[in-house]
């Protein structure tokens, strides 16, 4: 059965009070685990869909943006075997170093999104250490 946004982000989101000491992220990893792609309504999928095209277009902008150069240059010496890559070079480096390059190009044009209630960049931020993880 298909959720409409309103019951997911009931049934999902808002199921459980949290406080910060009961481990906020145990809860968030134990309600994400029980997530179907099925179950997600069409529009969520959509928005997130546009958010990852979103942020890999801005760190492909970025990559002539000041002071990029540098930074690949700079951890080209300092790092330059790994088995991730950075999008803005191509250069093989850990996947730390992988998503701090790539996060730093995501932030560097500051078209970064921005969740206006939260005040959060959370694809510019989650994005980079997902790829570089997932290489």
């Amino acid at each position: 059965m298909k959720m409409t946004m309103n019951t997911w982000r009931r049934e999902v989101v808002d199921s459980e009070p949290v406080s910060h000491r009961s481990g906020i992220s145990k809860l968030l990893c134990e309600r994400f685990s029980r997530w179907r792609h099925s179950s997600i309504p069409p529009e969520v999928t959509h928005a997130a869909k546009l958010f990852v095209l979103d942020t890999l277009g801005v760190i492909a902008a970025a990559h002539r943006a000041e002071g990029m150069e540098t930074l690949r240059d700079r951890f080209g010496k300092w790092d330059a075997v790994g088995r991730a890559n950075s999008l803005i070079g191509k250069q093989p480096c850990s996947p730390l170093s992988a998503a701090l390059l790539n996060g730093a190009a995501a932030h560097a044009l500051d078209f970064d999104d921005q969740h206006d209630l939260g005040r959060v960049h959370g694809y510019c931020v989650s994005l980079p250490a997902v790829l570089a993880t997932a290489q």
